[in-house]
């Protein structure tokens, strides 16, 4: 599975993405983080997945977001409605914490 970023910049422990709609993954899974205008590119493991609406997260669900201007829920917004056409925010979101693969 491949994730792509255009702020590729993650911390040494969990980070978390948001996706729009419904992502399967699973816990221990194997996937490539990749910058969307570098190529830059690591391989992460996946450590959850959680699907809700956007409008019902909660800070404590964000905290992680490995992009710090999106650790609000207004700035998260932003973010996802820059990412996304016509984005709303009562959609169904994949909250996909990973750590990256130190090996």
């Amino acid at each position: 599975m491949l994730l792509e970023f255009d702020k590729f910049d993650f911390k040494s422990d969990i980070n978390t993405t948001i996706r729009r709609g419904i992502k399967n993954l699973s816990v221990n899974q194997t996937v490539l983080l990749l910058d969307k205008h570098t190529a830059q590119s690591c391989f992460a493991k996946i450590y959850s997945v959680k699907h809700k609406r956007f409008c019902d997260l909660k800070d404590t669900d964000i905290i992680n977001e490995h992009d710090t201007f999106g650790r609000k829920y207004d700035s998260l917004t932003q973010i996802m409605r820059s990412t996304y056409d016509n984005f709303d925010t009562t959609e169904i979101i994949t909250l996909i914490d990973f750590k990256l693969d130190k090996a």
